[in-house]
């Protein structure tokens, strides 16, 4: 995925080519198991989810711990089927190691606070041009190109990306902070780290430290 610069279709197009193919794929998985009898969809399916978490648990290290783990660290390696890591289209010298990062970088981009406006309603337009960049039927193919894993998997990247930025604002304004402050976003983080945590517990817990944080040491400084 391309980082999208010019409008909707920039962000659109490559996942529309990707759904294509992944339908495709999918009904073929459907039409071999008639003769092979084993149930291949449910196949598809379980190597689907495998290989995301597979990328989604390399991508979380990269971006945390700024270094890779073996691959045999993760839960999701099977030596008889390894998944490379960076992939064919990822590398030191190109976006994004994986689908993952490289939906995630589009996404970010296409909703740049500087260049785009809206989100309540799923909507983002250009704030200079007033073109639609981003809205439902956006998600809607990415849903149907990445499946349900995938789409999990780049909204908990997003909130990963969410945590580095907190990490840098605290680590820069750490003599702001009061202790019971960075006490709060440590476990803030660990609780969204956790692999019970979901996009939606996630974000509550984020709206939760910022109306503690706003209520306890930001409030006072505004009179």
């Amino acid at each position: 995925i391309e980082q999208a610069s010019s409008g909707r279709r920039a962000i659109a197009a490559p996942l529309e080519v990707l759904a294509s193919r992944s339908r495709a794929l999918k009904a073929a998985f459907e039409r071999i198991q008639d003769y092979v009898g084993i149930s291949a969809l449910r196949m598809w399916h379980s190597e689907l989810a495998r290989i995301v978490g597979f990328l989604l648990h390399m991508e979380q290290h990269a971006l945390l711990r700024r270094r890779l783990p073996q691959p045999t660290t993760s839960r999701f390696h099977d030596d008889n089927a390894p998944i490379a890591f960076p992939d064919a289209s990822g590398g030191k010298d190109k976006s994004g190691s994986s689908f993952i990062s490289r939906a995630t970088d589009a996404l970010l981009a296409v909703t740049n606070p500087r260049t785009a406006g809206g989100g309540l309603h799923s909507e983002w337009c250009s704030l200079s041009t007033g073109e639609l960049l981003l809205d439902t039927l956006s998600f809607e193919v990415m849903h149907q190109a990445l499946g349900p894993p995938g789409l999990a998997a780049v909204s908990r990247y997003l909130g990963l990306r969410a945590i580095r930025c907190v990490r840098t604002v605290l680590s820069e304004a750490s003599s702001l902070l009061t202790v019971e402050a960075i006490e709060l976003f440590a476990n803030l983080e660990a609780q969204i780290l956790s692999p019970e945590s979901g996009s939606k517990e996630a974000a509550r817990n984020f709206r939760s430290a910022a109306q503690r944080l706003m209520l306890s040491h930001i409030k006072p400084f505004m009179g």
